[in-house]
């Protein structure tokens, strides 16, 4: 059994191989996007952000933090987006909104990582 749905999915990226590195250039392209505009933020909208980022480190040392339930609300929203993504795919209207969200999906965390790079004097 595990061997025919192995042979159907090799089958299927083969066939649909443009596609998967179409998405794969979308997801690139928001990594890269979230880098340049983090470098390219100004001086004050750095410290803006990090007086964010502090007060909110500052809040969760007095609350403890139920990392099951982060846990769960981050599995729930992964479940929403793929399957937006899937029924976005469906339909071919919907396709370039799934170029956009694999886009999105990577501009928002690369952006926050760069940010907390260059303000957490993470660099040597």
């Amino acid at each position: 059994m595990t061997g025919i749905i192995r042979f159907d999915l090799s089958e299927h990226i083969i066939r649909y191989k443009t596609l998967y590195l179409m998405v794969l250039f979308a997801y690139t392209t928001g990594i890269s996007a979230g880098t340049f505009t983090s470098i390219s933020e100004a001086s004050n909208q750095m410290r803006a952000f990090a007086g964010y980022l502090q007060n909110n480190l500052y809040m969760s040392t007095l609350n403890p933090i139920n990392y099951t339930i982060i846990l769960w609300a981050s599995i729930l929203r992964n479940i929403q987006v793929s399957l937006t993504i899937w029924a976005l795919g469906l339909y071919f209207p919907g396709i370039p909104f799934v170029f956009l969200i694999m886009c999105i999906k990577g501009f928002f965390p690369d952006l926050q990582l760069v940010f907390l790079y260059i303000t957490m004097d993470l660099k040597d």
